[in-house]
């Protein structure tokens, strides 16, 4: 059997109506190497462990799947870092949870050819369409850089579409404090980041879903707690890179608690009715309500 050029990291946890259009993403791919799909189920209690077999099962060269018994994210352990990573052969590493999927045939070899012909690059990714049921919007702007800084993926945030990167397959180790993280994968990007260079790709050739059930939305939900985990992100980093990025990094910090403080209080407000009813921005919509209706009567 050759050896994998790309090694495919899909994990899947009640993904049964997103899966086949995700997998089929994979399965389309046309390049001139090989490509392994590696996928780690983690006890979903819906079907997405029977298509993850009949997948395995027309495609044996290309699928090798793992199949929790328990569910692993609930006991603090990712699957990423625990389980498909250190099962990767690929001289490259690409990303696509079960909820995603790929649009483009030629999505891996653009960025694997662009990657070969620039070796001191780490990483490529590409805009995406983000879907939230009906409504579809592009992911990065129209005027996108092309050769974002280490500065830029440290204090920007998540401007990355997981679906979108592929990366060389350079990191050996990942901090002990890993499974501690929530956004996997911007912990992901900052860890490359440190190793070379991003490359970014104007076409777009993956979808990222937004339905409700992922950890991003579940962290959307709980603002504070995800600032909290930002902070505790950034302030690891800050350790990891050693004498690295320092200013950037505490550039963030303070722009994570900045933005901690003003949810807390945004949740205050939604959750204390009396407050609500008190809050500045109460009486400034008031105000502006009754300037109006002044000047309509006249």
């Amino acid at each position: 059997m050759e050896w994998p050029k790309v090694s495919v990291i899909c994990t899947v946890f009640k993904h049964e109506p997103y899966l086949r259009q995700c997998f089929d993403g994979f399965v389309m791919q046309k390049t001139n190497f090989p490509i392994e799909v590696l996928v780690n189920d983690d006890c979903s209690p819906d079907g997405s462990a029977v298509i993850m077999r009949e997948y395995e099962t027309k495609y044996p060269e290309i699928f090798r799947c793992v199949y929790q018994k328990e569910n692993q994210y609930s006991k603090g352990l990712y699957p990423w870092w625990e389980v498909l990573f250190p099962m990767a052969k690929g001289e490259y590493i690409a990303i696509c949870e079960g909820d995603d999927y790929w649009t483009d045939p030629y999505k891996l070899q653009k960025q694997v050819d662009w990657l070969d012909a620039h070796k001191d690059y780490v990483a490529c990714f590409h805009n995406a369409v983000v879907q939230c049921g009906e409504h579809r919007g592009l992911f990065n702007p129209l005027n996108e850089n092309h050769y974002p800084t280490v500065e830029d993926i440290i204090t920007r945030h998540w401007f990355i579409a997981t679906a979108s990167l592929v990366y060389r397959n350079v990191l050996k180790e990942y901090p002990s404090w890993r499974n501690e993280i929530v956004s996997e994968d911007y912990l992901l990007e900052l860890l490359l980041a440190k190793e070379g260079k991003f490359y970014y790709m104007d076409d777009v050739m993956s979808v990222y879903r937004v339905e409700g059930q992922g950890v991003s939305t579940a962290m959307n939900a709980d603002k504070p707690k995800m600032y909290e985990g930002l902070i505790f992100l950034m302030t690891q980093m800050k350790e990891w890179y050693e004498d690295l990025c320092t200013e950037s990094f505490d550039k963030a910090v303070a722009g994570y608690q900045k933005e901690k403080a003003i949810s807390e209080k945004e949740l205050y407000y939604a959750t204390h009715p009396i407050a609500r009813a008190f809050r500045p921005k109460t009486y400034k919509r008031a105000i502006k309500r009754w300037l109006r209706n002044i000047a309509n009567r006249w």
